[in-house]
């Protein structure tokens, strides 16, 4: 019997562990835009290529009233 325990410590011993490989993730970036005077939040949304509910949803803001020099994160 001590055999059988021997050969068996020998056999995991023997596995070989290979390592787990994770895609990795693409990030967005975190980009800013300041706001200019006389510039709309739909100008900048479409600047950017954003729909002005994202530009909004990004920004926690509940209207398009900002103030000329908010920095507004666009992606």
């Amino acid at each position: 019997m001590a055999k059988e325990e021997t050969s068996k410590k020998e056999t995991k011993k023997k596995e070989k562990v290979e390592p787990i490989v994770v895609p990795a993730i693409e990030v967005p970036s975190k980009t800013t835009h300041t706001v200019s005077e006389n510039e709309s939040l739909g100008e900048i949304a479409t600047k950017y290529r954003l729909s002005l509910n994202r530009l909004l949803m990004l920004n926690e803001l509940s209207s398009s009233d900002v103030e000329v020099g908010t920095q507004l994160l666009v992606e």
